[in-house]
């Protein structure tokens, strides 16, 4: 488990997005105004820590190179999660050990967004 651990960390760090350009560089030795410190267009968006147990359905599966959404009926509804590997088959009660959650994450190979998107482990239920 702690092998699969690694890459989903970094899996949260920036799979799908594009690294932005370089700003100008500051010359001034003054303190920075607070618009340095906002997000810029492009920017990731922020990862959500959550450590939560899931318990559900898959009813929705997309390969997309070495991951897999999933879609997952919960009983608090469908939710989407993004693991390493093949995942499991629609139909299969699985258990999703969540990472972390990004909001409004646009993966590029799938060529859709997903308003909110967990990243973790999903294994059969026991």
């Amino acid at each position: 488990m702690k092998l699969t651990t690694i890459p989903l960390l970094l899996l949260l760090v920036g799979c799908a997005q594009e690294p932005s350009a370089p700003g100008p560089a500051k010359t001034s030795k003054g303190p920075q105004s607070t618009e340095s410190a906002m997000p810029t267009k492009g920017a990731m968006p922020a990862v959500e820590t959550d450590r939560s147990e899931l318990n559900g359905r898959v009813v929705e599966r997309l390969s997309a190179g070495s991951y897999t959404y999933l879609s997952v009926k919960t009983v608090d509804g469908p939710l989407w999660v993004v693991t390493l590997g093949d995942g499991e088959a629609v139909g299969t009660a699985v258990t999703v050990k969540s990472f972390g959650i990004r909001r409004e994450f646009r993966s590029r190979r799938l060529e859709r967004t997903f308003d909110e998107l967990r990243f973790g482990i999903v294994r059969p239920a026991s």
